[in-house]
């Protein structure tokens, strides 16, 4: 049953112990008592501590200094303390370590890196619950893994790194500036006060480009992306009867744009239909590759971890945690609705060369996270 202690054995470099573990919603996926692992690993050169933030959510391990976010789950363990588990599967990618399963027996391996094997993986049925996968060095046009990369599946906000594509086209022609100031439509007022109001704004009110951007790709403001689109086109409308010409011209057979953020956008008519935007992970690899090509200076958006918008008057904050766990990520854009589950891609560089995985509808925020970043980590191994 979810929630009960439960003995585990564990191994650390050879050494076993028993630990208390706990049950996250169904048996076999469990999470280990963190202070026992930080006591075990203690005489290692892997050695760690353990913290959670003001909420308890986030596990922030502290290696060489360097702090990192994965989920937790605070509970009582079994002498009836308060304590805080975490997958192993995290703990071995927040050091770097070998990561290995016989029987009931969790075996680290502090001598070896985490390298997974997508493919054992695969038969073990790990990314049965996703919408698609692709893992591809774009440098050298390496596909190392797919999954149902060809269907296209909606994306939710990653939809806008069209809407920042066709921005930026703007500003490198010269007939938009980072320091011009927009105007806050009527249409993206009212936005901002719905459902799925990111910032709260203000018609007539006029922000700044680079701002309006920073908001767009750091905090997923879906306001601040219709201010830019109705800007630019006139109207979301004919913005985005662009969106769609641009994937044409990227060769993007499967791209179907109906808005320029990705929310679900309802039809008009007596009985009115709930519709999203929809592409496959490949042509999102086209799109990825193409935008970071074109214009590189998407890093400096994708890569904060937080900023401060001055005419707003606020500091927004990203919504990729892999940019706290590997210094190696530098974007690229999260999404997330019902229908779309939650998606990610990420983006990284490394000796030169830069790498994409594209993940597609997965179940939960940390289920999108933690198999992104098993991917990522394999494509970091092979680039």
């Amino acid at each position: 049953m979810p929630g009960v202690i439960y003995g585990i054995t564990v191994s650390v470099n050879g050494k076993t112990f028993d630990a208390d573990a706990l049950y996250e919603y169904y048996p076999n996926n469990i999470r280990i008592s963190a202070s026992q692992l930080s006591r075990s690993f203690a005489d290692t050169d892997k050695s760690f501590s353990v913290d959670t933030d003001e909420t308890g959510e986030r596990i922030k391990l502290i290696v060489n200094g360097k702090r990192v976010r994965y989920p937790v789950t605070a509970a009582e363990n079994g002498s009836g303390e308060r304590d805080i588990f975490l997958s192993p599967a995290d703990l071995a990618m927040a050091l770097d370590c070998g990561i290995s399963a016989e029987g009931d027996v969790i075996s680290f391996q502090t001598g070896k890196r985490f390298f997974p094997d997508l493919t054992a993986l695969e038969k073990d049925g790990f990314f049965q619950n996703l919408n698609a996968l692709s893992v591809t060095d774009l440098t050298e046009g390496t596909v190392y893994y797919e999954k149902d990369a060809s269907l296209p599946f909606p994306i939710a906000s990653i939809s806008k790194l069209m809407t920042v594509f066709i921005v930026l086209d703007e500003i490198g022609s010269g007939r938009l500036r980072m320091t011009d100031t927009i105007p806050v439509s009527v249409n993206a007022e009212t936005l901002s006060v719905g459902e799925d109001a990111v910032i709260r704004l203000y018609a007539g009110k006029r922000i700044p480009v680079s701002e309006l951007l920073y908001a767009t790709l750091v905090c997923s403001s879906n306001e601040c992306a219709l201010v830019l689109a109705e800007n630019i086109a006139g109207s979301e409308a004919d913005f985005v009867k662009r969106m769609r010409e641009k994937a044409a011209a990227l060769g993007m057979k499967t791209a179907d744009f109906v808005n320029c953020h990705g929310l679900p956008f309802y039809t008009k008519s007596w009985a009115a239909a709930k519709i999203q935007n929809r592409v496959s992970a490949r042509d999102l690899v086209t799109l990825t590759e193409a935008l970071t090509e074109k214009h590189p200076e998407i890093f400096t958006f994708t890569s904060a971890k937080e900023t401060f918008l001055p005419s707003l008057g606020r500091t927004v904050r990203s919504t990729n945690s892999l940019l706290y766990n590997l210094e190696e990520v530098n974007g690229f854009k999260t999404g997330s609705t019902n229908r779309a589950g939650s998606c990610l891609i990420t983006t990284v560089q490394k000796n030169g060369k830069t790498g994409a995985v594209v993940l597609l509808g997965a179940e939960s925020s940390e289920e999108c996270f933690r198999k992104s970043e098993i991917a990522v980590r394999y494509l970091l191994n092979v680039m």
